[in-house]
């Protein structure tokens, strides 16, 4: 393939087939990753901030700032489904159920709603109070569920509590969900790895950033490494082997071993913003705050 120019890109995802990639900007983005041309474009919302494809690969979920959720259909772009929510504001990342049916979404008014993807009625939801939700996970294996807390600061002259990681069994609160002992100060763009044995996130204090790896099953830590964030914040992606990290960090794409985290290449970037794989492992789609790329792994990746 030829390496694929792409404009404002916030969220950058590929399809299950790997034939084709999303991208989000002012605009939600089609491409077609062996021509390298634009299948579509289209607007359905404004400041679109999030994305998730259903597991049947046929649908796309947008959410922006404003709460708002529309479902498109992948072929066109069309909207089939038109959500409007009460105004939660902006919030972390949405997630399609395993089934299809419903979708997962966190707020960073401390709300986790279970909505149903058909009709958008809500579900379930779970309200934490002085709270934001920034981050839903998911094993896509055992159908364990993660959703990542930041409590807000009670008082001006001091820190807030610390971040803390929530597990649940499907369907949400059929089962207590528990409370992991992973204490970081803020769990920033969590994200599990294919196996679903790990978890890589940024932890950030005041001057100190932090890039970690973490098995989510006995807590302990594999590695961390200092942490350069970008006016983004950063991201990370597991490639879909598991074998690297790619971080988000000034300047450009790090990526990393992901089980030593040795730094194995650096891909000079201006204003990175977010980062996938291809599930094929071939291709890799960098997201930028001015212009992105997708390119083969092979021309990032540099051993």
């Amino acid at each position: 393939m030829k390496t694929i120019k792409i404009k404002q890109s916030f969220e950058v995802r590929f399809t299950e087939d790997s034939n084709n990639c999303i991208t989000i900007g002012r605009d939600v983005n089609f491409y077609d990753i062996q021509s390298g041309e634009k299948i579509w474009k289209v607007h359905p919302l404004s400041n679109p901030s999030h994305l998730a494809l259903s597991p049947d690969n046929n649908f796309i979920a947008v959410k922006n700032t404003s709460g708002e959720l529309k479902i498109l259909n992948k072929k066109d772009g069309s909207i089939m489904n038109d959500f409007i929510f009460s105004c939660e504001g902006e919030g972390c990342n949405i997630e399609y159920s395993l089934d299809g049916k419903f979708i997962v979404n966190g707020s960073w008014s401390g709300l986790i709603k279970i909505i149903d993807s058909k009709n958008g009625n809500i579900n379930k939801q779970f309200y934490f109070n002085g709270e934001m939700i920034v981050g839903i996970l998911k094993d896509q294996y055992k159908n364990i569920w993660y959703s990542v807390h930041q409590p807000k600061a009670k008082f001006s002259d001091k820190p807030s509590e610390n971040n803390y990681i929530v597990k649940w069994t499907w369907p949400f609160g059929d089962i207590q969900p528990v409370k992991l002992p992973i204490d970081f100060k803020e769990i920033y763009h969590a994200k599990l790895s294919v196996s679903n044995n790990y978890i890589c996130f940024i932890d950030h204090f005041r001057m100190r950033n932090e890039i970690v790896v973490a098995n989510i099953n006995n807590y302990k830590t594999i590695w961390k490494n200092s942490f350069e964030r970008t006016g983004s914040g950063g991201a990370v992606c597991w490639s879909k082997d598991d074998k690297y990290i790619a971080a988000v960090q000034k300047g450009g794409i790090t990526i990393y071993e992901s089980m030593t985290g040795k730094m194995v290449s650096f891909y000079d970037i201006t204003y990175p913003c977010d980062i996938d794989f291809s599930n094929n492992n071939e291709y890799i789609a960098l997201g930028s705050w001015e212009n992105g790329i997708i390119s083969e792994i092979n021309n990032i990746i540099k051993n």
